[in-house]
């Protein structure tokens, strides 16, 4: 690795973790499509975040935030949209990456992609095919990771969490499968200038 992707690794991990900390310090996001330890489901909740999707005829990131943050639900679309506004804003990174989100083309996830490059005009693509320093954080497992590191590179730059077996097997489904970037979000002007 160069050592431009490696201040960029080290960059984004500090990134991505803080990006992580708004559902462990500010608010509790509960997903009503996960089951967890303590087998939460509250159906009020889910039909109140029903409603915000129908609601809003486009996915306006400012606002599923500002829902989600209030309602403290939201599932992989809503978790994402704070992790993108976290960092889209966040000074490590503002000026060096663009930060897109994006959805696995055959399955129900989305996640957020930190690169270099901007990929918006790239529909299809694999995970694969972007540099080393791609980094990836999903607000749905509350994990971030760099998918094209070795584990040697990932231990030796300290990059990316140690994954629990259920993040284990969503890295496993990103990797595998083909992404899109996500059309149907309006992002405000401040989002995309870098």
């Amino acid at each position: 690795m160069t050592l431009d992707e490696i201040n960029k690794v080290y960059q984004r991990n500090m990134a991505g973790e803080s990006a992580l900390k708004f559902f462990k310090d500010v608010v509790h996001v509960k997903s009503t499509n996960i089951i967890t330890s303590s087998k939460w489901h509250n159906a009020k909740a889910e039909d109140a975040l029903s409603f915000y999707r129908r609601w809003y005829k486009q996915f306006i990131v400012t606002q599923v935030f500002e829902d989600t943050a209030r309602t403290a639900v939201g599932n992989c679309g809503e978790k994402a949209a704070i992790c993108f506004s976290s960092l889209v804003s966040n000074p490590r990174i503002r000026h060096s990456s663009f930060v897109t989100m994006c959805f696995l083309k055959h399955s129900d996830h989305t996640i957020v992609l930190v690169t270099e490059h901007d990929i918006r005009d790239q529909y299809f693509f694999y995970l694969r095919n972007l540099s080393k320093a791609t980094m990836i954080v999903d607000g749905w497992t509350e994990d971030y990771y760099f998918p094209n590191l070795s584990a040697f590179e990932r231990d030796r730059f300290n990059a990316g969490k140690t994954p629990n077996p259920v993040q284990l097997f969503i890295r496993s489904r990103v990797h595998r499968h083909l992404l899109a970037v996500e059309d149907f979000i309006l992002y405000p002007e401040w989002c995309l200038s870098t």
